[in-house]
């Protein structure tokens, strides 16, 4: 007798082994599928484990691996100015970048700039002749 699978995530312990097709059906509620589950096994992004020919996950290592794949949110590239004299539109504003010329120019520059020796000092040159050695 086979035991009915478990339809929430609720329903499932979170270090109980489930396939690719269960987590992604029941843990992401479909949003991926088992492919993609495979793919991020493959990366080594997902933790799983072989039992027997079956390569299963846990809930936990689903909702851990959901944790790492979380995408931060961008800091806004213009803005709206109000002016009053423009009261009906507004005037969009991004922040002051820096030229290509700018950035190299100042490659250019730090580049010319003189830095120390960091030879050493040559033991087989005397008075001033230099000698060969072979």
């Amino acid at each position: 007798m086979t035991q009915p699978t478990p339809n929430t995530r609720e329903e499932i312990d979170r270090d109980a082994p489930i396939s690719f097709d269960e987590a992604a059906r029941v843990c992401l509620r479909g949003t991926v599928k088992a492919s993609t589950l495979r793919a991020a096994w493959e990366r080594r992004e997902l933790t799983a484990e072989r039992l027997g020919r079956r390569i299963v996950t846990t809930p936990g290592a689903v909702e851990d691996w959901r944790k790492r794949c979380r995408v931060e949110a961008r800091d806004q590239a213009s803005t709206l100015k109000s002016d009053p004299a423009m009261s009906r539109f507004g005037i969009s504003e991004t922040e002051q970048s820096v030229s290509p010329q700018d950035l190299a120019n100042a490659s250019i520059a730090a580049l010319l700039e003189s830095s120390p020796n960091t030879s050493r000092a040559r033991k087989h040159l005397r008075s001033g002749k230099a000698t060969r050695t072979r």
